[in-house]
């Protein structure tokens, strides 16, 4: 995935560090590395439900390993406005971690077909951004205090301003062992997740 320069954390999008761009995905709760089905439980591999409402706003990818982030995208054809949108990793009981969650300030937009990129395990004094030090060119992201367990796996959330799931993404215990390999869906956004060459803030890759 590249990083791009356009805003894209679960309604319409969501600290890691966050770089610009962001997307939603199917409904459901996963099971461990699973995608649900509606109101159901998924498979190996996978990715949380979607909102009742809202652009389709997606967890799109998680690079859990050295210099880690979180991408999320906007497959639909207009900007959205993130302000006030949750991003969070899954706390001992699995839930959202509402108490690390980052929540994104006003005038955070994902541009339509964009990406946004969080930069995680980031010191909590550096606040959530938006910030100009990232990664892979892209000029602006966020941060956020959290971290995905690369060993254990887990589920990352984007979340509206109400607290609903807008979509969420589960990484697999194990899945990738170094930073040369992510965790993605292909296509952007709306595809099946699977291990893909990292691109952070741009458009995902096998």
């Amino acid at each position: 995935m590249i990083l791009r320069t356009n805003f894209k954390g679960c309604s319409a999008l969501g600290l890691l560090v966050v770089c610009v761009s962001v997307a939603c995905g199917d409904s459901g709760t996963g099971g461990a590395g699973g995608a649900g089905g509606a109101g159901g439980t998924g498979g190996a591999g996978g990715s949380t439900g979607t909102g009742t409402s809202g652009p389709a706003l997606a967890v799109n990818e998680i690079q859990p390993h050295d210099f880690e982030w979180v991408e999320l995208a906007n497959t639909t054809d207009e900007d959205v406005d993130l302000e006030g949108y949750g991003l969070c990793d899954e706390d001992a009981s699995g839930d959202c971690d509402t108490d690390k969650m980052i929540r994104f300030p006003a005038g955070t937009t994902l541009t339509a077909g964009g990406f946004l990129l969080i930069l995680t395990d980031q010191d909590p004094l550096e606040g959530v951004g938006p910030h100009a030090t990232c990664l892979g060119g892209v000029s602006e992201c966020f941060y956020a205090p959290w971290k995905v367990s690369a060993v254990d796996g887990e589920t990352v959330r984007l979340l509206d301003t109400m607290d609903e799931e807008v979509n969420g993404l589960t990484y697999p215990p194990n899945s990738t062992v170094d930073s040369t390999a992510s965790y993605a869906r292909l296509p952007d956004g709306t595809g099946d997740p699977g291990v893909a060459t990292p691109t952070p803030g741009a458009a995902n890759a096998e």
